[in-house]
């Protein structure tokens, strides 16, 4: 899975956007928003939805790029994910996307974790 700091980090430098200003907006320091772009610290679920908000992006796309699912036929199903199309018959989509389930499952329990040792 990819790191969400380089995610976080494309979307600052793709709206030409400094880490300053980012951090401002989100209320926290520098120096902290740096730790969450270099991967040193992952961003809490409030941080993660100040980001989100800020790009106008949902939090799961963030997280993920979620993939859309589309279905051409009875037969086939394309999945779309971050402008990649993969092309799938129908037997195959269900273990496809369990799989990106449980890796978003698996990615949430480790954030509720880090969470819950902050509180």
């Amino acid at each position: 899975m990819e790191k969400i700091g380089y995610k976080i980090k494309q979307l600052r430098e793709t709206n030409n956007l400094s880490r300053e200003y980012i951090a401002e907006q989100m209320g926290i320091s520098d120096r902290t928003y740096s730790k969450i772009e270099n991967n040193e610290r992952d961003p809490t679920f409030e941080e993660l939805e100040s980001i989100s908000q800020l790009f106008k992006i949902d939090t799961k796309d963030l997280l993920y790029g979620t993939p859309k699912i589309v279905f051409e036929n009875k037969d086939s199903v394309s999945i779309q994910n971050q402008g990649t199309i993969v092309n799938h018959n129908s037997n195959e989509i269900n273990a496809v996307y369990i799989k990106h389930l449980e890796s978003e499952i698996e990615y949430l329990k480790s954030l509720l974790e880090k969470s819950k040792t902050i509180m």
